[in-house]
């Protein structure tokens, strides 16, 4: 269960979650059952800062693929 969490915060950090989020969502999830509300608010946040790095890199790469072209 600890590799799995660990894992999972790894996760976030390599989606760009902060630090101090990351922290933020451990602690939570050491709250347990009660803090579900909480996790789930947090991860739809960064669920969106995601979406919009995937736009901003679509972008970015169709630039490259325009000048490579």
């Amino acid at each position: 269960r600890d590799l799995d969490i660990l894992r999972f915060l790894m996760r976030l950090r390599e989606t760009g979650m902060p630090i101090h989020q990351v922290r933020e969502y451990a602690q939570l999830a050491e709250g347990g059952p009660q803090t579900v509300e909480a996790r789930f608010r947090l991860l739809v946040e960064h669920r969106e800062s995601v979406l919009q790095q995937i736009e901003t890199l679509k972008r970015n790469l169709a630039v490259l693929n325009f000048k490579i072209e």
